[in-house]
């Protein structure tokens, strides 16, 4: 079956990077004839919503690029004005949800983000700030080197000298608009971008200080592409999602679209107008607006969670987090069938790499790194309460999600890490230990959970492989309690996969292996979700393939795939993750 979408057809459908049209309007409603397909991992989010300074710091700049302090000031100072000057807010994008129109708010051009860009570079290179960011993200560990304006300098001259040659073919010190322009990827580019793949390595954190420059080039420009993506209205990624979400006869028509929270972690924060509540309410209304429309797909809000928020909130208060009651409405008002609530989610994601484990956090240790400093400063002379009090939180998180049968997204790929030590949090083993443990202290109930990203690859030294822990989440699945209720709900998604970004016989083996898997331990595929990781993967240029290749790869003459198997895969998994009717 073809499903593929050149990235002509890609960007004129509504692509990131694709120009004109002021408004976000709704598209026709597909032909009656078209299969619904579900997606059960993707972000619509933009750099508004995210506490984007310290995510480029300390998660994005050590796994693609290295240790290169002074060059991530110079990142950092770009993300930052981009977020102030050109990211809309929730808040505001809200205000333009009307019946016909999702947002009124035009998308950016390369050109605009350009501009913006040159003015953060050129303020750099004279020592200073454009945008305000966190005292924390300004600090290195090279006790000897302190003053901030000269290491700005000294970062942005860094970004000229490495990224002008490949965008201007010379080595003038500095960046104009123009030069940010094609980079973003500004269809009036007059030089191509590199041929290579942007972001190698996808699967595990494999950055390498050493690596040549023309290598720390090509993530660079991947990240300022990123920056780029990021800075366009929620609208426009849920219409270049609907280009890229579709086969031949096929529509996805579900998708669940998650939040993140790991401000905390990150010692960082949304912009205005964009904290968690604002994005919520954001969406509750699209939601209500879509519905009403009759829009041809249904996004399933899930909420950001955070442990290390939630703890601290109740140590200050000695029991309650208002934190925590907040979400707890919003779940419950999301299973009302009265539609007039203003903020409703339909589950929870949690974010392990940030630096915390789902089963035990009894010995965790907080480095001595910006972050954590931060994280240390806000626990004085608590420290050593901290393991525990993370662990009493997650209990009350797990106590409500159980009792009300809540499903979970979990990251349970080793990437994305925000504390050096912990790459091995988001172990899938931890998820299977905390699942088994809640199956028996809580008889007749069982967790329901999505391990996002699962790819069958460990990077680090786990205490079990990925394939014994699939094995392992479906023989809980097949366990039953005294009543004949299974012991788990755990499902398993295969988003953002770079075998499955290339396509070809290594998606094939890849989705062949799961599936023999879960045969042979006599599930039938009926934990595999396919999940995109959309905005995340639009930065792709075969991003506008990703489900095309996932349909692929399980087409096969040897693949253990029939037509049943794959209807659950790419359909009604999902809704029987979220505990939907088949009929939804």
């Amino acid at each position: 079956m073809s499903g593929q979408l050149d990235r002509r057809a890609f960007l004129a459908a509504g692509g990131a990077a694709a120009l004109g049209g002021c408004h976000c309007r709704l598209p026709p409603l597909p032909p009656p004839a078209t299969k619904a397909l579900s997606d059960g991992h993707a972000h619509f989010f933009n750099a508004a919503d995210l506490p984007v300074a310290g995510f480029v710091k300390y998660v994005l700049i050590p796994r693609y690029i290295g240790d290169a302090p002074d060059l991530v000031l110079a990142l950092v100072d770009i993300f930052a004005a981009v977020a102030k000057f050109l990211s809309v807010s929730a808040a505001t994008e809200l205000l333009g949800l009307n019946e016909g129109t999702l947002s009124m708010k035009e998308q950016v051009s390369a050109i605009a983000f350009g501009r913006v860009a040159e003015k953060a570079h050129r303020e750099g290179l004279a020592g200073r700030r454009y945008a305000p960011i966190p005292a924390s993200i300004e600090e290195t560990e090279d006790e000897a080197r302190t003053d901030i304006a000269l290491r700005r300098m000294a970062g942005h001259d860094q970004l000229a000298r490495l990224l002008q040659p490949r965008v201007a073919g010379k080595a003038d010190i500095v960046l104009d608009a123009q030069a940010f322009a094609r980079i973003a990827g500004d269809s009036d580019a007059s030089l191509p971008l590199p041929a290579a793949r942007e972001n190698p390595d996808l699967q595990c954190d494999k950055s390498d200080p050493a690596a040549p420059l023309g290598l720390k080039a090509i993530s660079v420009e991947s990240l300022i592409r990123w920056a780029f993506l990021l800075c366009q209205p929620r609208c426009r990624h849920v219409l270049s999602y609907l280009a890229a979400a579709r086969l031949e006869g096929h529509q996805v028509r579900d998708a669940v679209n998650l939040l993140v929270d790991y401000d905390k972690w990150l010692d960082d924060s949304p912009g205005r107008g964009s904290d968690h509540a604002d994005q919520v309410a954001y969406w509750t209304r699209y939601d209500a607006v879509s519905r009403r429309a009759g829009w041809p797909i249904r996004l399933h809000t899930f909420a950001g969670y955070d442990p290390l928020k939630h703890a601290e909130e109740m140590e200050a208060s000695g029991k309650n987090s208002v934190y925590f009651e907040r979400l707890t409405q919003w779940v419950l008002a999301g299973r009302n069938s009265d539609l007039s609530a203003s903020h409703r989610v339909a589950g929870f994601k949690i974010y392990p790499p940030m630096g915390f484990r789902p089963d035990t956090n009894a010995h965790i240790v907080i480095p001595d790194t910006a972050n954590g400093r931060a994280i240390r400063k806000r626990w004085e002379n608590r420290l050593a309460r901290l393991g525990p009090a993370l662990d009493c939180a997650l209990k009350v998180f797990f106590d409500f999600c159980l009792k009300h049968d809540v499903p979970i997204m979990t990251h349970a790929r080793e990437s994305n890490v925000a504390l050096p030590g912990h790459g091995q949090d988001a172990e899938p083993g931890h998820w299977i230990t905390r699942a088994a443990q809640l199956a028996a202290d809580y008889p007749g109930r069982a967790l329901r959970l999505c391990m996002g990203h699962f790819d069958l690859e460990n990077c680090h030294s786990a205490s079990q492989t990925d394939e014994a822990a699939l094995s392992a989440a479906l023989a809980l699945n097949q366990a039953r309690h005294p009543d004949g209720s299974p012991k788990g709900h755990i499902y398993f998604d295969i988003s953002f996969d770079d075998r499955i970004v290339a396509g070809g016989s290594e998606a094939a083996a890849f989705l062949n292996r799961l599936a023999r898997i879960s045969n042979q331990a006599g599930d039938a595929c009926k934990h595999l979700l396919f999940g995109s990781d959309w905005i995340m993967l639009a930065n792709q240029k075969e991003a506008p393939r990703y489900l095309a290749n996932a349909w692929a790869a399980t087409q096969g003459l040897d693949s253990p795939f029939t037509d049943a198997l794959r209807e659950r895969m790419f359909r009604t998994n999902l809704l029987d993750f979220l505990n939907l009717p088949p009929t939804a």
